[in-house]
């Protein structure tokens, strides 16, 4: 995994492929660097020997590679161009051995950036490309006319690919949809379509024996599939942009990814990873929180039955105690403790574990809203929206120590992690920022409106706030000085949350299609987009080693996506006979 050579200083546009028989790589190039009369800079066909790493051969081609294939005895290449000295674009036959043309044909191939919609049969008896207007063409190589033309795409084809028997071939498209469709080539009929990618796809690489095929795509995935059922059998996740490039190697076993950002992936495709894509709550809840452990589940509903799960998949239920109908309810990080409002305004304060009641609050004021609890279960924060102030009790005593004035309108708050600060948020861009152990407050202008959800992370450093206007906003806590604003929702954003590790935001969006989204906070990449059934994604949080997050939308369903250990990674590889 160490750089050989470096084969092409100054050069872009480059399409390779190594010969199946020789230890020989062709590639096409154009020089980067401008002509002084502004002429078209000139692309070359070069032949590279392998084992001696010596250039053996290089040919003038045209003013743009769009694609090259080599036989499967190796004898022959068939490289795509746009255009020559003369203006056109060629599909061109070359015979290996001394770079001899053996026939030329026009083509109308289009020329799209990083797509690959070039390709030939392995016996080079037809060649299959993408046109401007989504058209895919078969032209037989013997003679250069069209075997067949078909539309396969709205708007832009970006992969083409046949399989070694060269009866099937197969295209994708971008940038509207991201179906891979599968053609007879004999015919030109379509035989079916893949379906699962959630944006462009790449390449298409088939199978030696041509059951199966791996695809990639700008969705950061890398998807294998069943030709047989039309299945996806695996999604490989791991790369942070977009998939551009895909090999199997030889062993075919193992794939080769790399992406936008110049990462290069290895992948174990004999390893597949069958899991579910969420596990959904078999009853509706009220509030949840990973335990502190990371591998169980508290919830609570709204007849205030409190229920650990636990298992692999949070299967197993048992239930912890059962309060009655409640007004509402929230957990203490790490779900130790547990604070809900009962019908009469009164609040009850619970250690989760052994089972307790901590206390008993009776406010002057019903309705009291509930913001959180401090980590030994000590004290409890609250605001009332009849005289519009937070309140901080005492559970020892079941009394009020401080009261202030509220942010106008409250709508979300979240306590520091060092237990001293609170920030309680408006609706109309109002916050209030209160040092509990000073007794005093402040309030610094941040720049929101509707916020929906807030959240600091577990080093304090970072705090966000998430706003029903579609997006998520971040300051640094020791300035407040704002760092980073995440957009791309289509509807709103109404919650946020960090990972124990500060690496990952996840913000809880409004549709089905986007139920919650993830950044990665080092580089502010999205990570993931992940569905689940309803609308409104609040309550959104992880796991205490990071590979959990769950929602809750807002007719009460639970949604978990739990990533596997690296112990569950281990097993699954053992198993199955890998390393």
């Amino acid at each position: 995994r160490e750089q050989v050579a470096a084969l092409a200083p100054g050069q872009s546009g480059i399409r390779a492929a190594f010969s199946p028989t020789e230890p020989l790589l062709a590639f096409v190039s154009t020089n980067s660097v401008p002509l002084a009369d502004g002429g078209t800079p000139p692309t070359t066909l070069h032949f590279w020997n392998t084992a001696t790493r010596q250039m053996v051969a290089e040919y003038p081609l045209g003013a743009s590679g769009l694609g090259l294939a080599f036989s499967r005895d190796g004898q022959s290449l068939v490289t795509s161009a746009f255009p020559d000295a003369n203006g056109d674009k060629l599909i061109t036959l070359w015979r290996v051995r001394d770079g001899a043309k053996l026939a030329a044909y026009p083509s109308t191939q289009q020329q799209i950036g990083v797509v690959k919609a070039f390709d030939a049969s392995a016996d080079l008896s037809v060649a299959a490309y993408g046109t401007v207007d989504g058209t895919i063409r078969v032209v037989d190589l013997r003679d250069g006319h069209d075997l067949w033309t078909a539309p396969a795409t709205r708007n832009v084809i970006t992969s083409v690919a046949f399989s070694p028997d060269g009866r099937t071939l197969a295209t994708a498209a971008g940038f509207e949809e991201s179906d891979i469709r599968l053609w007879d080539v004999a015919t030109g009929a379509e035989l079916g379509r893949l379906e699962g990618h959630g944006a462009w796809v790449s390449t298409i690489v088939f199978w030696p024996d041509g059951t199966k095929l791996a695809s990639t795509s700008a969705d950061q995935t890398i998807r294998t599939w069943d030709l047989a059922s039309r299945k996806c059998t695996d999604v490989l996740r791991g790369h942070r942009q977009e998939v551009w490039r895909l090999a199997l190697l030889p062993d075919g076993r193992t794939l080769v990814s790399g992406s936008k950002d110049g990462e290069v992936c290895f992948w174990d495709a004999s390893v597949l990873h069958p899991r579910q894509e969420r596990i959904t709550w078999p009853e509706p809840v009220a509030n949840w929180k990973f335990a502190e452990d990371g591998r169980s589940i508290l919830t609570l509903n709204q007849a205030g039955q409190v229920a650990k799960w636990t298992g692999p998949e949070y299967g197993r239920k048992e239930i912890l105690f059962e309060l009655g109908t409640i007004g509402g309810g929230i957990f203490s990080n790490g779900a130790r403790q547990m604070a809900v409002t009962l019908p009469d305004g009164q609040i009850e304060v619970w250690d989760v574990a052994r089972r307790t009641r901590l206390g008993r609050i009776k406010p002057a004021n019903p309705g009291e809203l509930l913001v959180g609890i401090t980590a030994e279960g000590s004290r409890l924060q609250t605001i009332s929206r009849t005289d519009n102030r937070e309140r901080e009790w005492d559970l020892a005593t079941n009394r009020e120590i401080q009261s202030w004035p509220s942010a106008t309108f409250a709508a979300s708050g979240a306590i520091s992690p060092d237990e001293r600060l609170s920030v309680v948020l408006g609706s109309f861009g109002d916050a209030s920022f209160r040092d509990l152990p000073g007794k005093r407050s402040t309030k610094p202008k941040l720049d929101f409106l509707e916020a929906s959800g807030t959240a600091f992370s577990s080093d304090g450093l970072l705090f966000a706030v998430s706003s029903n206007m579609g997006y998520v906003r971040v300051w640094e806590t020791a300035t407040w000085r704002e760092i980073m604003t995440v957009r791309g929702f289509r509807i709103g954003t109404h919650a946020v949350n960090f990972s124990p590790d500060t690496q990952r935001l996840v913000a809880g969006a409004g549709s089905s299609d986007e139920a919650i989204k993830l950044w990665d906070t080092d580089g502010w990449q999205q990570v993931f987009t992940l569905p689940a059934e309803g609308q409104i994604f609040r309550l959104v949080s992880f796991s205490s080693d990071g590979n959990a997050v769950g929602a809750r939308n807002s007719e009460g369903q639970l949604f978990v996506w739990r990533a596997p250990s690296w112990e569950e990674i281990a097993a699954a590889e053992k198993n199955s006979g890998g390393k």
